[in-house]
């Protein structure tokens, strides 16, 4: 009799992807990278995954039942990637917090975006790194302009904070700022006007933290005549044009 109870097994054959992993029951399994694009074989236990590439084993991990996570061998890795070992995913999406809610939001997309995670941490950490040359505050900036034009990589970023352009209004505050009635008069049709922009605002502001603003925006809606008062923080163009838009990065994060 074998000393071991039989151990049922499955043969699956597997490429091997863009980031050295593949993919077996929604978990990832890193190789050594110098076998991207090779198809393999893996065998599949209950406790086990083994790899193989023409009847020789180059990986074996531990099976896990986590979907969409990888288990990766630092030693699989590139020399270029092994510098970021340390970093995880929790630990990314916590840095990028403390920068601000446009750089949390544009380091979150990045790594969605991306096939593994793990592809995303570069450019994430990258972003991240520009914090000690441009400060918080520039970079956070600079995230909510990468999104309002969609790009999301750490050289757009980098691009946008060494032009200054996170120093200007993006071109949907310009828009709205240049329509702010210049007196009262014309204050009345273009309040109406603008006053279907309300709501994405109030939920912006809600978002940031500005109940207070939200609270007053939300007034202008309920009574109009309160648009028509002479000073200038009462206007709803005014307060519209003051206010982040509602195109920025936390609607389209939602």
């Amino acid at each position: 009799m074998p000393g071991e109870p039989y151990e049922y097994a499955e043969w699956k054959r597997c490429r091997v992807n863009l980031d050295y992993h593949l993919e077996i029951a929604k978990h990832y399994y890193s190789v050594p990278h110098n076998l991207v694009h090779q198809e393999v074989e893996t065998r599949i236990t209950r406790k086990t995954v083994e790899i193989f590439l023409r009847g020789k084993r180059v990986a074996s991990h531990l099976r896990s039942t986590l979907p969409h996570r990888p288990t990766t061998i630092p030693e699989h890795m590139p020399s270029s990637h092994r510098r970021y070992r340390d970093w995880t995913h929790e630990r990314i999406r916590s840095e990028a917090a403390k920068v601000g809610p446009d750089a949390d939001t544009l380091i979150g997309v990045i790594l969605r975006s991306r096939p593994h995670p793990q592809q995303g941490f570069r450019s994430a950490i990258g972003i991240l790194g520009l914090v000690k040359r441009y400060g918080r505050e520039r970079v956070d900036a600079a995230c909510a302009r990468a999104l309002l034009l969609n790009a999301r990589s750490y050289k757009s970023v980098a691009a946008i904070l060494k032009n200054g352009t996170d120093r200007t209004a993006p071109p949907t505050e310009e828009r709205l700022s240049s329509s702010t009635p210049t007196s009262v008069g014309e204050a009345t049709t273009t309040d109406q006007e603008i006053m279907v922009l309300i709501h994405p605002t109030v939920d912006r502001l809600r978002a940031l933290g500005l109940t207070a603003r939200a609270d007053t925006l939300a007034e202008l809606q309920n009574n109009p005549e309160a648009a028509e008062m002479p000073h200038a923080d009462c206007s709803a163009s005014s307060w519209i044009a003051r206010s982040p838009p509602a195109t920025t990065a936390a609607s389209r994060a939602a």
